[in-house]
């Protein structure tokens, strides 16, 4: 006696097959993309970008108030005078902070 013949079980893909569709659809999807939309690039920031960056911090207090937190930092952990930086990078504009 012959076993029941299943047809949804003979059509439908594996894994295997669903994987290897997948992976070729997306090769031929990024193929079709113009180069610049495969890739980011980084752009210089035009004067309005820079201005808004560089006055995020509102007046220098924020800057002060920064170069004070990491002096109390350097003495705290007995940081010689030889090896402590000069400066540090302001983490909201980006602009250098004398610390001495």
């Amino acid at each position: 006696m012959r076993k029941a013949l299943d047809p949804i079980a003979q059509t439908a893909p594996t894994r295997r097959a669903a994987l290897r569709f997948g992976l070729v659809g997306l090769g031929v999807a990024a193929a079709g993309l113009p180069l610049g939309a495969q890739a980011f690039t980084l752009q210089e920031a035009d004067a309005p970008t820079t201005a808004a960056f560089h006055n995020a911090c509102g007046t220098v207090a924020y800057h002060q108030k920064l170069a004070e937190e990491v002096r109390g930092i350097l003495i705290a952990r007995h940081m010689p005078a030889d090896a402590a930086p000069q400066s540090v990078v302001c983490p909201v504009c980006g602009c250098k902070v004398a610390v001495k």
